[in-house]
């Protein structure tokens, strides 16, 4: 209850012009995740052994860390925090 929770907070804060369809476009793609993922790691598992589906894993989160949501039209992170600019 707690993750859906925050999923509703957090849809709201990305897609705030339309936080419904952005809530839902997250469960969705949770939801396919919850069920694809497992089911393709155990087939790599029985392939190619516990290692490689660990391996696999872990480069999906390490890719995934790499590239968090913005929301549209908001500026990259490096330039959210400009430098200040001297006044003289």
């Amino acid at each position: 209850m707690a993750g859906s929770g925050l999923l509703a907070v957090w849809s709201y804060r990305v897609f705030p012009d339309r936080p419904t369809p952005g809530f839902t476009a997250t469960v969705l793609a949770l939801g396919l995740g919850t069920i694809t993922g497992p089911a393709l790691l155990g087939q790599l598992a029985d392939r190619q052994g516990l290692p490689a589906a660990f391996a696999a894993t872990a480069v999906a989160a390490a890719l995934t860390s790499l590239t968090p949501p913005r929301r549209p039209g908001a500026p990259r992170r490096a330039a959210a925090c400009p430098l200040p600019v001297s006044s003289r």
